[in-house]
């Protein structure tokens, strides 16, 4: 029976047990005893186990979690900043042609690049107890599966042209294939800095990674390189990447040996793998659908106007998934703190999304100009439209969450084998009434995918869905109704300026303080609103592991 967790009320947060969590899967602690590593909680790891046994992030989880979430949102602030810098420049150097050529083939290269995970990165976090020899050949599977679907998908080159009646994808196709391999060879250093809460060397990873892509694509267009712009910016960040985490992290693989016990965790990450692959294809299928029915002009629109709306969000999930899976995957035995912790961060989740959405839905016209130029104006509806998927795709993480940390993926896989077909399905109606009908429709179909990931995930788990839905309710009712009031002033003329850059700094300065008022009148919503400033005035001050710090981390 799901616990009733909004109930239970936590003040300071309590260090869980140095004793390894028995996890909801059985198979996934099914280790030989030669593989084992369980030092005393007092011990410090050996140097040669510094990568492996993260007993010493136990003893001061909280502390950990604290700078580690005041490193990763500086982070991503930092990277939205240079994101939506880059698209201002790129969308007024390069055409809505030139962005729809590489969305045509990225629909593709991005769906072969899950599978060089193959969700072991995930499984190198989630699992309790790990070897040296157990990710040293995690790494040598990455890479092997890496260079075969790059080989596959440069196979698949003239077939992608031919499809999209293109005949420039061929040469795209063949040029994004060999960063697939860049990839694979950064998962594992990568899951290690996550599994040992390394959060600052990961956004240096990042954020110097992304800087450099972005600067071969400014540098490119302005050449007049066009499209092949966007190309040298991902196979650029994909080479950054590698080279930085197998620097910055210091693990070395060793050579691939047998009975290294990884197989559970193989089964672990196929499941994990399969839930990606088909949830890729419920948020890309409509990019291959735009771009086989409506053209590269259109899907071009739709494309700029989607990454847009979803630019925000990618920077605010990503991280938090980075922090809360390993967090609660350290709670597993202890489902009370465990609830409790959940509904905390979804909470904090949705008091930042929600606004989020509700004001890029009101100040569409001048995000659009502001970002993409006055030459696109025609994506202004179509941002308009995604705005409820783009709130759908924020939620879709509180589900993803309960599946991961509790070793679940067969949920969520069952849940992407109803999904994609039914997705694809919405596309490819929706296409046939041009590029608004499949914004609309998946708006629509998003909202009702979700409301059943979430009933599927929820059960037999600590969490009730009615929780999930109490917890996000009061934001998304304030952020409604402060759109609502900020649409009536636009319609009656009070907010019509000349430049976008005004007008969005008016409209959000009449957002935020109705917003946040109505927050504050809110009990459940005030209390969550309070832990997000307390979380980061600890994170400055933070000095000790016995230092009080809220219970959302």
């Amino acid at each position: 029976m799901p616990l009733q967790a909004q109930n239970v009320t936590l003040t300071t947060f309590t260090e869980p047990s140095a004793a390894p969590a028995k996890l909801s899967d059985p198979a996934l602690n099914a280790v030989p005893d030669g593989d084992r590593l369980a030092p005393p909680a007092s011990q410090a790891p050996a140097k040669s186990d510094e990568y492996f046994d993260n007993s010493h992030c136990n003893r001061d989880l909280a502390g950990r979690s604290i700078r580690g979430g005041l490193v990763t949102m500086c982070s991503q602030a930092i990277k939205l900043v240079l994101k939506l810098t880059t698209t201002a420049i790129l969308a007024r150097l390069l055409t809505p042609e030139d962005f729809g050529i590489v969305a045509m083939v990225t629909v593709i290269t991005g769906f072969a690049e899950l599978f060089k995970d193959a969700g072991l990165s995930t499984a190198t976090v989630q699992r309790q107890n790990i070897t040296q020899g157990q990710v040293s050949a995690l790494f040598w599977i990455n890479v092997v599966i890496s260079c075969l679907i790059a080989a596959l998908t440069a196979l698949m080159a003239p077939a992608i042209a031919w499809v999209y009646r293109e005949p420039r994808l061929l040469a795209v196709t063949l040029v994004l294939s060999v960063t697939i391999i860049f990839g694979g060879l950064a998962v594992q250093h990568q899951a290690l800095l996550r599994r040992n809460l390394r959060f600052k060397e990961l956004a240096i990873i990042e954020v110097s990674s992304m800087f450099l892509g972005l600067v071969v694509a400014v540098v490119m267009a302005y050449l007049n390189f066009h499209y092949w712009a966007l190309i040298g910016m991902t196979a650029m960040t994909a080479f950054a990447t590698a080279v930085l985490s197998t620097m910055i992290s210091g693990w070395r693989p060793g050579l691939p040996r047998r009975n290294t016990g990884v197989r559970p965790m193989l089964r672990f990450g196929g499941g994990l793998a399969a839930f990606n692959v088909l949830s890729y294809v419920n948020r890309n299928a409509d990019n291959m659908v735009a771009g086989m029915v409506l053209g590269s002009t259109a899907l071009g629109l739709y494309s700029r106007a989607y990454t847009l709306m979803l630019m925000p969000f990618y920077h605010i999930n990503t991280p938090l998934t980075g922090i809360v899976v390993p967090t609660l995957s350290r709670l597993q035995s202890e489902p009370r703190k465990y609830a409790a912790v959940y509904l905390e961060m979804l909470a904090l989740l949705a008091c930042v999304s929600t606004p989020i959405v509700a004001l890029l839905f009101v100040a569409a016209e001048d995000v659009i100009a502001l970002f993409l130029g006055s030459e696109w104006k025609q994506a202004v509806p179509l941002f308009r439209y995604l705005a409820p998927a783009a709130l759908c795709g924020t939620f879709s993480v509180a589900p993803y969450w309960l599946c991961v940390t509790l070793g679940r993926s067969n949920i969520s896989l069952r849940w992407g084998l109803v999904s994609a077909p039914a997705m694809l399905a919405t596309f490819i109606v929706g296409a046939q009434f041009g590029i608004e009908g499949l914004a609309i429709g998946f708006s629509t179909s998003w909202l009702f995918l979700l409301v059943l990931f979430i009933w599927m995930a929820c059960t037999d788990s600590p969490i009730a869905p009615r929780q999930v839905l109490l917890t996000a309710a009061p934001p998304l009712l304030a952020s409604v109704a402060t759109a609502a009031l900020c649409m009536l002033l636009n319609g009656s003329g009070y907010t019509a300026v000349s430049t976008p850059i005004v007008g969005l700094a008016i409209n959000t300065a009449m957002f935020i303080p109705v917003y946040c008022g109505l927050i504050f009148m809110m009990p459940s919503t005030r209390a969550t609103a309070r832990k997000a400033m307390q979380f980061v005035a600890n994170a400055f001050h933070l000095s000790t592991p016995s230092t009080t710090v809220p219970s959302t981390i």
